[in-house]
């Protein structure tokens, strides 16, 4: 049988949580706070007003607080079980420092923080409100913590159960239960049934991939990717070259800064080089070639053609008179015609 953690907050909703405590008994008035107190008034079966069912076997707590060696917190309206788990501050008003069966009841020996405070704290509070832990059939197996409490929960007899409305920031769990499509006062039979049916979905084949599909559409992506940047850089290489080509047509560079143009175009991008290329001006001037024929019929060498026109150039240059490169070609085909 195991044991199941209880929450103070189960006296409204038993469906939906396990108890943590069950019994309250009254603590007795006086000028002075005493020091003992009884824990629950009665052991055996017990039974709270919303009908749960428990079974405290005082053996069983007295050997677990013997066994464990430590003082247990008495608090105020179970701090210790509300406040304390989500990381808050909790005023221990005393300590539960020894554990004992006294007939068919469980007392408690109690030190308190404040003697001189503690006798109206109980004037306040006159209700002992034991936080437990229990097994699914409700056999209790470990005393917690002990609260002081305003409220008994059972009319005409000593209270069982704290019997305060559940806080709605103290509602464990509301946020997965939100998350798995349920109602925060669902039971914890249906939140396990909502999980054990999101493992199914999770695990049908219907919704499920095989890993050799996986694998070949991997494969293929991977296959048509390649070519498909295969074919971009042949795009961009025949682009590149188009454009090199008539930068050279149009004397924008000259051969020798063909390689560095196009990488230029690979680091920059084309259309930086395009922009770049519009707006330069012509490298060299028109050489006056394409409408001259030779007088023979024969194709004129351009080396040997450029040559002469740039020693006129130089001849003439000497003597004062300026010409460019092209008037000088002129002249020395004029002087062939």
């Amino acid at each position: 049988m195991t044991t199941r953690p209880a929450s103070p907050l189960s006296c409204l909703a038993a469906e939906a949580l396990p108890a943590l405590f069950a019994s309250l008994a009254a603590v007795p008035a006086g000028p002075a706070a005493p020091s003992r107190v009884t824990v629950f008034p009665q052991v055996g079966p017990i039974e709270t007003r919303d009908g749960r069912r428990y079974r405290i076997d005082a053996a069983t707590l007295v050997a677990r607080f013997k066994a464990d060696g430590l003082k247990l917190p008495i608090d105020l309206n179970h701090a210790s079980e509300i406040r304390a788990p989500k990381g808050e501050a909790v005023d221990v008003i005393g300590w539960v420092t020894g554990l004992t069966a006294d007939g068919a009841q469980l007392v408690a020996d109690v030190e308190w923080v404040e003697p001189a405070k503690a006798a109206e704290t109980i004037r306040r509070h006159p209700y002992v409100s034991p936080a437990f832990l229990h097994t699914e059939a409700g056999e209790a197996t470990w005393l917690k913590s002990v609260a002081l409490v305003p409220s008994p929960a059972l009319a005409g007899q000593v209270a069982l159960a704290s019997a305060g409305p559940i806080l709605e920031e103290t509602r464990p769990m509301k946020s997965v239960l939100a998350l798995l499509g349920l109602q925060e006062t669902a039971s914890e039979t249906a939140a396990l049934a909502a999980v054990q049916a999101l493992q199914a979905k999770i695990v049908d084949p219907a919704t499920v991939v095989a890993k050799a599909v996986h694998d070949e559409t991997l494969a293929k992506l991977s296959a048509a990717t390649t070519e498909l940047t295969a074919i971009k850089a042949a795009a961009g290489k025949a682009e590149v070259e188009a454009l090199l080509e008539q930068a050279l047509k149009d004397k924008k560079i000259v051969p020798a800064q063909r390689e560095h143009y196009a990488a230029l175009c690979a680091t920059a991008g084309v259309d930086s080089v395009k922009k770049l290329l519009a707006a330069s001006p012509a490298l060299l001037g028109a050489s006056g070639l394409d409408a001259h024929t030779p007088k023979d019929g024969s194709d004129v060498n351009p080396v040997v053609l450029a040559a002469k026109g740039q020693a006129l150039q130089s001849e003439l240059a000497a003597k004062g008179v300026v010409v460019t490169i092209s008037e000088a070609i002129d002249q020395v085909l004029a002087a062939r015609s």
